[in-house]
């Protein structure tokens, strides 16, 4: 991906515009990585594409030859990064927990027999909406979506039998975080934990479940999905969206002060599945949202405003990197937060013609250099035929020296 392209993605009013920079190992050679990590989202599949026949699901439900590819893609960088943080839809779900439970094993099955097994990159799997939700159909091209107990127990249930972060997660719960209107105990979808750098950097990373099970109740219609009342469809009643939970809900007090407690970290990363903002809009104070598509922000419970806040006012923040959109882009929100979208995993595409990762490098300067890889989408996009190496697009800043 070029410059020009890299641009061109960014479809945010405010984009930040990559600055010239050495080749990666030219960088590498005069200015050291001290940390380094991968993000990317939205692996699963769907339905067919236009013009293909109408195939079975894989029983993971992953594109299967896509993320076998990553894997071998992440192996084969100079340096292996630390972690890979997948921020949700591995699998396609949105049912319930007996079938993510089976889409799980089967996911966890490709882990463990990918190229990274037994690696020193540590998988750090996160919620999306296909994991926790549960969709519901209305009408005869309407659905909704709502968080299911089911689906967060078997994910609880899934972290703790293969060891993935959190172990054992110093997250919210109803106890200590009443002001968030949780159901349940969130320690361990919502959480944060600490590295360091070879050179002594103090890194903080905090982890969102952007669609966590609340308590939230309000009469606004604003602010809920339809149908807002019950209705009737296909000889059944299906409950309105306004008696249930919200999707996009995050614990924003947990957030606001696990920032407060750890402002002196010298750099700060946060990941989730929704944006904060959908690309093309620049201005997260006043946009309404439903959580459906973005974090929840509407009525008396702005919280992807208040999140965008929290961010942008916290010394030593660098990103909010997240899914959800099946794209990649990277802005800058009002020119000052960066948000990196990568949502390219293997899932159909909304835009663009390439699958890939993202690879986030800490260097010794204290530069802090992102760079996307991509490689060709096939046809169909779910083939395993003409599957190819990634390759670097140019490398930006989200962070120079001294910033």
């Amino acid at each position: 991906m070029t410059v020009a392209l890299l641009l061109a993605a960014c479809g945010i009013t405010a984009c930040g515009t990559p600055e010239e920079t050495p080749p990666p190992a030219a960088l590498a050679e005069t200015d050291p990585v001290t940390l380094s990590f991968v993000f990317l989202g939205c692996n699963r599949v769907g339905w067919s594409p236009k013009g293909h026949p109408k195939l079975p699901l894989p029983p993971s439900t992953a594109n299967v030859p896509q993320l076998l590819q990553t894997f071998e893609d992440i192996k084969a960088l100079p340096r292996a990064p630390e972690y890979l943080f997948f921020t949700g839809d591995l699998v396609r779900n949105e049912q319930n927990g007996a079938i993510l439970k089976d889409q799980l094993a089967l996911w966890q099955g490709l882990w463990d027999n990918g190229a990274l097994a037994n690696t020193q990159t540590r998988l750090v799997p996160i919620t999306g909406n296909h994991e926790v939700l549960k969709s519901v159909q209305f009408a005869h091209k309407g659905y909704y979506e709502v968080p299911d107990s089911s689906s967060n127990t078997e994910w609880h249930t899934w972290l703790n039998a293969h060891r993935h972060p959190p172990q054992p997660g110093n997250g919210p719960t109803p106890a200590t975080n009443p002001g968030d209107l949780l159901r349940g105990d969130n320690s361990q979808f919502t959480y944060s934990f600490d590295d360091t750098t070879s050179d002594g950097r103090q890194v903080h990373f905090v982890i969102l479940d952007t669609d966590t099970q609340s308590r939230f109740s309000t009469t606004d219609t604003l602010c809920y999905q339809a149908p807002h009342d019950d209705v009737t469809f296909q000889n059944q009643t299906i409950e309105g969206t306004m008696s249930q939970d919200v999707p996009g809900w995050i614990p924003l007090n947990w957030v606001q002060q696990d920032l407060a407690s750890n402002s002196q970290k010298d750099l700060i990363f946060a990941f989730g599945h929704k944006p904060i903002v959908w690309p093309g809009t620049a201005d997260p104070t006043g946009t309404v949202s439903d959580g459906r598509d973005t974090i929840f922000n509407c009525g008396q419970k702005m919280l992807a405003k208040d999140l965008f806040t929290a961010f942008n006012t916290t010394d030593g923040f660098v990103a909010y990197l997240g899914a959800h959109k099946h794209l990649w882009n990277a802005a800058q929100i009002q020119n000052s937060l960066w948000q990196i979208i990568a949502g390219d995993a293997g899932s159909e595409l909304e835009s663009g013609d390439a699958f890939g990762f993202t690879l986030v490098e800490i260097h010794q300067s204290g530069k802090v250099m992102a760079t996307a890889f991509t490689r060709p989408v096939p046809d169909p996009y779910y083939g395993s035929t003409g599957v190819v190496p990634a390759t670097a697009s140019t490398p930006f800043a989200l962070k120079e020296p001294g910033r």
